[in-house]
């Protein structure tokens, strides 16, 4: 079955079959402006109800647009008991208490990436998310993308071989076009590029190789004086079972975003580009068109309300979220001490 008409069966079978999941979304800055609310208002899974935001101007605007509640408090959002799940799109570093008090308030929960800033606040959001008996779904959108989905199965279906080696080259521009203020608090408290977006490219080695990180050993360097953390790094990174990643993710080089995406296998190379997979091996190469991933956060949406309508496991877990991190901490040492960093 082809990704696009599998999540077309999943969007049908939800809104068939069952009410919609009714969903609140915590934090509507730019992550949420682009991708969170014009998702679930679109989703037939779910429902947009209410919104909440500590930029009233931000929320009186939203609330014409979208006809929903607002609210400048979250916890009266939490408080209503018409509200199943709640989408966190908060700055990371107020995930943990948002996702502790939707917990107790039995609200399942999506939580944007990365999951918070240390281990110690990520086990503890996994074990109330546990003890409260709700979802918990961390936000990595190439699970729900079906560029990245596409790529999985072609690698799973050992077209390219047994997986060696995976090179993801990232300039991302989001900090930038999201004005100063946005980029600064990403920068100085978000954790940088190493935090806040490769955890996308070290989730993607574990996914991609079922395996975990042994050994991580990184370089960073800064473009301006005013800046805590890298805004450029590299990252070398061997999995358990011998699956090597190189991984540059970099927020310098201004608005405009590229990047380069190849795997290598033991009988061949996937290269990504422009939303086609070539794919080569000895002499011959052929084009798969993937298309695009405009729909991940509908899909991501489907998905989330799929784990809570059939009791399963979210395809990202909390677990998932604190593996991803893991990476990125241990990357963060490296650069500091100049040294590898084995992860067992």
């Amino acid at each position: 079955m082809t990704n696009h008409i599998y999540y077309r069966k999943i969007r049908s079978e939800c809104s068939e079959n069952m009410d919609k999941i009714k969903i609140g979304i915590i934090g509507c800055g730019t992550v949420a402006g682009y991708g969170h609310i014009p998702a679930a208002s679109e989703s037939n899974s779910a429902e947009l109800v209410a919104l909440s935001d500590i930029n009233e101007k931000r929320l009186n605007e939203l609330k014409e647009k979208y006809n929903v509640d607002t609210y400048t408090d979250y916890h009266l959002l939490l408080k209503r008991k018409d509200i199943d799940a709640v989408i966190i799109a908060t700055p990371t570093f107020l995930h943990h208490q948002i996702v502790i008090d939707s917990a107790k308030n039995k609200k399942h929960i999506l939580c944007e990436k990365p999951i918070s800033m240390t281990l110690e606040e990520a086990d503890d959001m996994i074990k109330v998310t546990r003890e409260e008996n709700v979802k918990f779904m961390i936000g990595f959108t190439r699970h729900s993308s079906k560029i990245y989905t596409k790529i999985k199965e072609v690698i799973d279906n050992g077209t390219i071989g047994e997986l060696k080696y995976i090179k993801q080259i990232w300039n991302w521009g989001g900090p930038i076009w999201g004005g100063s203020e946005r980029y600064m608090w990403m920068i100085n408290r978000g954790g940088g590029p190493i935090i806040d977006a490769a955890v996308h490219d070290f989730d993607l080695m574990r996914w991609y190789s079922e395996s975990e990180a042994y050994s991580v050993y990184a370089t960073g360097y800064y473009s301006r004086n005013d800046i805590k953390y890298p805004d450029n790094v590299s990252v070398l990174i061997e999995m358990d079972n011998g699956t090597l990643g190189f991984i540059e993710h970099s927020w310098a080089y201004g608005k405009k975003s590229f990047s380069q995406f190849h795997i290598v296998g033991s009988d061949g190379v996937l290269v990504l580009e422009n939303n086609n997979l070539k794919v080569i091996k000895k002499d011959e190469e052929k084009v798969i068109p993937l298309g695009d991933d405009n729909d991940r956060f509908l899909i991501q949406i489907d998905n989330f309300v799929k784990s809570i309508v059939n009791d399963t496991e979210p395809i990202v877990t909390g677990e998932d979220g604190k593996k991803a991190l893991e990476i990125g901490l241990a990357a963060l040492k490296s650069i500091k001490n100049k040294k590898i960093v084995f992860l067992k």
